[in-house]
């Protein structure tokens, strides 16, 4: 899979919780002053985990981030 920028970042973040093998995945950034922030309290509309709410997932400064999660998304 191939993301580019904030808006396709949640889409390395719904790879990361399933189990066994998935895609690789690659991201490219054109622009990192766009970050995607949001709220926590969205997190049931994306439809991720409580868990992903945190410093090593999705957290930023107490906001969320889009771009954030695609720079951490673990790769194995």
């Amino acid at each position: 899979m191939h993301a580019h920028d904030w808006h396709a970042g949640l889409a390395c973040a719904h790879l990361a919780p399933h189990p066994g093998p998935r895609p690789a995945s690659v991201f490219t950034v054109h622009n990192l002053a766009f970050v995607g922030e949001f709220d926590g309290a969205q997190l049931a509309e994306l439809q991720l985990p409580r868990s992903t709410f945190a410093p090593e997932g999705l957290e930023f400064h107490g906001k969320g981030s889009f771009i954030k999660r695609a720079f951490t998304t673990p790769t194995s």
